[in-house]
């Protein structure tokens, strides 16, 4: 590839082999992932497209909205046999929450902002967090109701740079179909999100696990962080291996990803199990009955509804 830049530079990139096998191994892996590109499939097939008016953001045809809407009913009739139930929450939120979260510090250049009413700046949420925590902060809270597991299928938005946009992988507007678990720190809900990973065997992938910790920067002590961290560390049952500061700037996460990518593709990104415990401080997040916080899960077992 040989390109010029403004001031008269050219760049040349290229690939180099050890030799012509490897050479032709590598051709036949492009060519058939060229073959097996979901974006070329999704418009032969008549399943989805994107366009430019709407960057990052699918137009679901008739048989793609289908399949979408018979992998939704999947994935939440697996919620609700493990003791969820489904909430409905804005789109549109006031920067006020997301300062009270951490988001706006840490996450704002992600997201999208619209202003109103004079100076008022409203954001469109790039996650579910901050909203169950209102709502769990709406009324007082018995311990008697913990675990309280709440999923969420809302439109999600994030600004993603054009050039990190490919397809379905990676997008602007999507359905992260997570939940939240609101639980005592002696209640074992770590494990039950782990065990819902599994659900992706139903899809055919073998996937492994990765322990993400904390990144820099992110909120709250290095002490709370090896607290949360190990809590997860001690509820791995699958195999794992260490992602050090993957984690998100509220918490760690074990992230499941594909364990045999094909073709020249990397391995993909699927579900989490995160602990949000930061958020939870910042918003005060209690419970009566008890005058700690509250241990918190997020479980995005999604990625099988998205976009």
């Amino acid at each position: 590839v040989e390109t010029t830049d403004s001031s008269g530079l050219t760049r040349l990139l290229g690939v180099a082999f050890p030799g012509e096998k490897d050479r032709q191994e590598w051709e036949n892996e492009q060519e058939e992932a060229r073959r097996r590109d979901h974006r070329r499939i999704g418009q032969d097939q008549e399943l989805f497209f994107f366009n430019e008016v709407s960057p990052g953001s699918c137009f679901f045809l008739p048989k793609g909205a289908h399949i979408y809407n018979t992998l939704t009913d999947f994935i939440k009739s697996e919620y609700r046999r493990r003791g969820f139930t489904e909430v409905v929450t804005p789109t549109l939120y006031s920067t006020a929450l997301w300062e009270r979260s951490g988001h706006w510090e840490h996450y704002s250049e992600n997201m999208f902002t619209v202003t109103s009413e004079g100076s008022q700046t409203y954001a469109l949420k790039p996650m579910n967090c901050p909203a169950h925590c209102l709502m769990f902060e709406q009324r007082v809270r018995s311990w008697r109701e913990l675990p309280l597991r709440w999923a969420d299928f809302g439109a999600l938005h994030r600004n993603e740079l054009s050039g990190a946009l490919g397809g379905l992988t990676r997008v602007r507007r999507f359905c992260q179909d997570d939940a939240h678990i609101f639980c005592a720190p002696e209640q074992e809900e770590i494990v039950a999100c782990l065990d819902f990973v599994k659900v992706y065997r139903v899809f055919g992938f073998s996937f492994h696990c990765l322990l993400s910790t904390r990144p820099t920067p992110c909120l709250w002590e290095p002490e709370q962080w090896d607290d949360a961290e190990q809590v997860i560390c001690s509820s791995v049952g699958e195999r794992w291996e260490l992602n050090p500061g993957d984690g998100a700037f509220y918490g760690p996460k074990v992230r499941a990803a594909d364990i045999c990518p094909k073709h020249g593709s990397e391995a993909r990104r699927l579900g989490a199990v995160q602990n949000v415990f930061s958020v939870l401080m910042r918003l005060t997040v209690t419970f009566s009955g008890s005058f700690h916080k509250i241990s918190y899960c997020f479980s995005n077992s999604g990625r099988l509804t998205a976009y």
